[in-house]
């Protein structure tokens, strides 16, 4: 095994890859049925392109043996504070200091012109210093491939991906997450700018929180373990001043394995994708307005939603930059088996480089978790929330790099029961790139 001196990658290998980033792009899943925990302020960062992270994995790879490439990343994140773990009450917080370790590598292989296959596995250690039930050991791994044959480009990717992370935004406790997928998704280019792109996938998350469990009454992680399915196609039209306009339909499956009272869904619709990258403003549009039928609703007609995300970014100059975010989501309640809940989130964020290597980053947020019985549509709870923090990031070199982070945010709801404060600070140590895919 030698070092990675080479220029770059062969020409063939890196049209081969934009071609595929092509596809990547059009079958993102940020409208996927069921929405997941967001970070605040994560939605108003600069969503890096397939392209970009595709060529990066095989580029800066630190290795190489014959026609493989060996990228090893080491990390040491969240070391930090938590100043309510279990959203208590403010005389019932809880703190304490937390930190995860990661080790992983991707391995690489161009199989001639047309072909790329690249895999990944991850070991995620997750540390508290009193609360023993949260330490664990998560691994992730997975295999990805890459091919383009004429005018079809084609992806096809599988693993698992485990984590620990926050459960919800109506419940943000530590919880470990299992995600399980498998996903095909192409693009044909019949001829000029108009593309036909699909995807299908079939994918399972588990979620583990024993120690949750023990501190928060009516809380049941298991309510939320299920099965999901989906299914898109469309076509998307691309200009050459950079915009892509894609508009298709979308179905979408969801089983939850414990379900007394019918959450299971199955949902149809249109979905509109929207991409700009010009020399100063970029737009991201990824919707989907859907007809969902719960199994256990019993009014009518089904409920109709739109869920998606949208971000618009202006550039000042090369140092000085800001986004407008929003993001709507259909997501599930881990304390009513009857309930979910609308989450919608809008924010604004601006970002200035310090120095060659420094960036800093403020941001704040707002938002609603408005919460539904799923057999008649009645609300039952609204949670009001804002959020603000900062975070900056030094590059000590292309490859490691340190970021520091502070979000404090706020909830208060219709039920004062639910009403809490939240302030987290963290850093991170990173030695490579990001291996997980999803």
């Amino acid at each position: 095994m030698t070092r990675n001196d080479s220029p770059g990658l062969r020409p063939a290998c890196i049209r081969l890859l934009g071609a595929v980033a092509l596809t990547v792009a059009a079958v993102a899943p940020a409208a996927a049925q069921y929405g997941s925990y967001i970070v605040p302020g994560s939605l108003g960062e600069r969503r890096e392109q397939s392209r970009e992270a595709l060529l990066k994995d095989l580029q800066d790879a630190r290795w190489r043996w014959g026609p493989v490439r060996i990228d090893p990343q080491l990390s040491i994140g969240d070391i930090g504070w938590i100043d309510n773990i279990y959203n208590s009450s403010e005389e019932d917080a809880e703190g304490d200091l937390r930190a995860q370790a990661s080790a992983g590598l991707r391995a690489s292989v161009n199989l001639g012109p047309k072909i790329v296959v690249s895999s990944f596995a991850d070991a995620n250690y997750s540390w508290w210093r009193d609360q023993e039930d949260l330490r664990n050991l998560n691994e992730s791994l997975g295999l990805q491939l890459f091919g383009m044959f004429n005018r079809l480009q084609v992806q096809l990717q599988g693993g698992r991906v485990a984590t620990q992370s926050s459960l919800s935004s109506e419940v943000e406790v530590p919880v470990d997450i299992q995600s399980d997928r498998i996903e095909l998704s192409f693009d044909i280019d019949p001829r000029g700018p108009l593309l036909i792109f699909g995807a299908a996938s079939t994918g399972r998350i588990r979620y583990f929180g024993e120690a949750a469990k023990k501190q928060i009454p009516g809380l049941d992680v298991a309510f939320l373990d299920r099965d999901a399915e989906l299914l898109s196609a469309g076509l998307r039209y691309e200009l050459k001043n950079g915009l892509g306009i894609g508009i298709g339909v979308e179905q979408a499956e969801g089983t939850f394995e414990l379900d007394p009272a019918g959450r299971s869904s199955k949902s149809f619709g249109p979905l509109l994708r929207v991409g700009l990258q010009a020399n100063r403003l970029s737009i991201n549009v990824d919707a989907a307005w859907r007809k969902v039928e719960f199994q256990g609703r019993t009014a009518e007609p089904d409920r109709e939603q739109l869920t998606g995300i949208g971000q618009l970014g202006w550039e000042f100059s090369e140092r000085l930059s800001a986004a407008l975010y929003a993001s709507r989501q259909l997501q599930f309640s881990a304390l009513d088996p009857r309930a979910a809940f609308d989450g919608e989130r809008s924010g604004m964020s601006l970002a200035q480089a310090t120095g060659q290597r420094g960036r800093l980053r403020l941001f704040y947020e707002v938002g609603t978790d408005e919460f539904f019985d799923i057999t008649s549509d009645l609300v039952v709870r609204r949670d009001d929330f804002d959020a603000y923090g900062a975070g900056f990031e030094w590059r000590v070199n292309s490859r490691l790099t340190v970021d520091l982070r502070y979000t404090d945010s706020r909830r208060r709801s219709s039920d004062p029961d639910f009403d809490r404060d939240l302030t987290s600070l963290s850093s991170r140590i990173s030695l490579g790139g990001n291996l997980l895919p999803w």
